[in-house]
């Protein structure tokens, strides 16, 4: 006759799960990792950036972090990915300019925030197939934002049919990038207004 089992024990049923689940304390391991990423990133750089301190500033084990993000630059592309996604949403304005002005107004608010620089700055030094998957994660969404913007421009008749919606928000994209990350030079509403004034014309 076998032993009754302690009172309140359960009844084994299988095999335990091992893996990463999805809620409870691994819902919570993921925030906490990512933003002592951000803390780690922003004091020490890309180069003398440490996976044991990352896990040591969210509470964690290094084997709880090594198990999501296999090194520096797998949790750094996530990083980026997690902290820009959906920074440059579709404004659905009423007219092209509306929403150019929009878009070009979240572009410099995402690129003013100071973790974000760093995230971006970072992500030049990863090895080039990592740094090709976070350019696919981050430019997809705002290259389909674009074309939706210009299709409803398009329905309106204020662009040609078969405008390119990249092509039409490129340069506001690329004069605000290059003077936030790169020259420094001013970013404000005036040149904001040229931009986007200028593209229209030259779209239209």
């Amino acid at each position: 006759m076998a032993e009754p089992r302690p009172a309140g024990k359960p009844e084994p049923q299988g095999q335990v799960y091992q893996g990463v689940r999805t809620g409870g304390r691994s819902a919570r391991v993921r925030p906490a990792v990512l933003g002592a990423a951000v803390d780690e990133l922003t004091e020490h750089g890309y180069a003398l950036f440490s996976l044991p301190r990352v896990a040591e500033r969210a509470g964690v084990h290094l084997s709880t972090v090594h198990r999501r993000w296999t090194d520096k630059a797998g949790l750094i592309l996530d990083l980026g990915t997690e902290l820009t996604a959906g920074m440059v949403p579709d404004p659905l304005g009423e007219t092209l300019r509306e929403d150019l002005m929009a878009l070009a107004e979240s572009v410099v608010a995402m690129l003013r925030e100071p973790s974000i620089v760093m995230v971006l700055r970072a992500a030049f030094v990863l090895p080039e197939e990592q740094l090709t998957a976070l350019r696919t994660s981050f430019w997809t969404g705002r290259i389909e934002v674009a074309q939706a913007v210009v299709d409803r421009a398009i329905a309106r008749g204020e662009l040609p049919a078969g405008s390119s919606g990249w092509d039409v928000v490129e340069p506001i994209h690329a004069t605000i990038w290059m003077r936030l990350l790169i020259t420094g030079l001013e970013v404000d509403d005036a040149l904001l207004g040229r931009l986007v004034d200028r593209t229209i014309t030259d779209a239209s």
